[in-house]
């Protein structure tokens, strides 16, 4: 951590201030101004979708155990030391679920896949559908899919994070009612 420095941006995680069920939380980005130690303060980087007490451009203060995630000012991306790489692995998604439009509704792990292995990410197997209770079987196989990190999904959609690490053949769908995930056929 002790590479994060002045101009580099950081991801940190801000809960709402009136939880909706909807968003529990928001990743966003913080560049960095000034650094001692461990304790870092920068200017949010984002425009916050739920939050209302932080705007585009306010001051941050934080120390270096919140950042979940780094871009360094030279263009680089990384993981941090001593974290999971799991947010880095790649995943098939439903396109409605990236662009907000869709929550997520059905999530199941298969075999990854050698053809979605890049130079910098290996595949995680999971794949993603969003909500297709009111889609005709035509209209979700319209739907289009892109291959990205696991972490642009999370900043979508988290309420499935406790199952990120779940084994390959683990299927879940959305319980509506609870707003939580259930394993398929329960």
């Amino acid at each position: 951590m002790a590479k994060v420095g002045v101009g580099d941006r950081v991801q940190l995680i801000f809960p709402p201030i009136e939880p909706d069920g909807e968003v529990p939380t928001e990743r966003m980005w913080v560049k960095v101004t000034a650094r001692s130690g461990a304790d870092l303060e920068g200017v949010l980087d984002n425009n916050p979708d739920k939050l209302v007490s932080v705007s585009f451009g306010d001051a941050i203060g934080f120390s270096e155990w919140h950042i979940i995630s780094v871009m360094y000012a030279d263009g680089e991306q990384a993981p941090l030391q001593g974290q999971s790489d799991s947010y880095f692995k790649l995943c098939l998604v439903d396109s409605c679920v990236l662009d907000g439009s869709k929550l997520i509704h059905f999530l199941y792990r298969e075999e990854p896949d050698q053809d979605f292995t890049t130079r910098r990410a290996v595949d995680s197997g999971w794949r993603i559908r969003g909500d297709y209770r009111d889609e005709s079987d035509d209209e979700i196989d319209q739907r289009e899919a892109q291959i990205v990190a696991l972490g642009r999904v999370l900043n979508r959609d988290d309420t499935w994070l406790e199952l990120i690490n779940e084994p390959i053949g683990a299927r879940f769908i959305r319980d509506w009612e609870r707003n939580t995930f259930v394993p398929e056929g329960t």
